[in-house]
């Protein structure tokens, strides 16, 4: 059970935080969430697809794996791929809102620790505070990855109301060669109309540029090469770097 709480250095001095990947720290996951501000690392790792709510809003994941638990970057306790994803590579850490300086002022975003979490420690790991009382370059690192994750799902919602209304975003089935005897199918996924994207005006292609979404556009479009990687990653076609 999480145990989230606002970080500080008066408590948390001696904090640290384990390093690695793998199933005790979360990271067995076929599907993580994914925002457009860092579309441009994760499509060069992984698929980025998009999924529909039930309250008909699209969100943002990238696909790890093809069966549910299955990552096929994890290995020997480490995240084979040059970018993780934010929210995997956030650890125990997060935003939320508070009001610092009263009820009256407006609320701030202020990093919070999961003390619950496996990758706690007291004794080994990154220090979170320096002897001064000062974060450390690792929690500045951390700090700077939850802002990007924040921004970026604050701009998700435009991004996606702007790729719905140019006619962009498609349903697509993934039908794969896995190396079993039936393969794999996907369902339930979306992503970006290529042929659509070719026959954009030159106005709607300039507004979705002037909005910030023409270049997320084209990474979800180059990633799609992705799945082709981890189906050869899952059939053993490929090996890991």
């Amino acid at each position: 059970m999480a145990d989230v709480v606002l970080l500080n250095h008066a408590e948390h001095a001696d904090l640290r935080v384990l390093e690695g990947h793998g199933e005790a720290y979360g990271d067995a996951v076929n599907l993580v969430p994914v925002f457009p501000t860092e579309f441009v690392e994760l499509q060069r790792e992984y698929p980025i697809l998009f999924r529909e709510g039930e309250d008909g809003a699209y969100s943002a994941v990238a696909l790890l794996g093809f069966d549910r638990g299955e990552n096929l970057f994890l290995s020997e306790g480490r995240w084979r791929a040059r970018y993780v994803p934010g929210i995997q590579a956030r650890g125990p850490f997060s935003l939320a809102l508070r009001h610092a300086q009263g009820e009256e002022a407006p609320p701030e975003a202020m990093i919070h620790i999961d003390l619950a979490s496996p990758r706690i420690s007291r004794s080994e790991g990154h220090r979170l505070f320096s002897e001064e009382g000062g974060n450390t370059p690792y929690l500045e690192a951390m700090a700077a990855t939850l802002v990007r994750l924040h921004d970026g799902a604050r701009t998700a919602p435009a991004m996606f109301d702007a790729l719905g209304g140019a006619g962009l975003i498609q349903p697509v089935a993934l039908e794969l060669d896995t190396g079993t005897e039936h393969g794999h199918r996907l369902d339930g996924f979306f992503t970006i109309d290529q042929r659509r994207f070719a026959e954009l005006s030159g106005e709607d292609l300039s507004r979705l540029n002037t909005g910030g979404f023409l270049a997320a556009a084209f990474c979800v479009a180059a990633s799609f090469e992705n799945v082709r990687y981890l189906a050869d990653l899952k059939a053993g076609r490929r090996t890991l770097p």
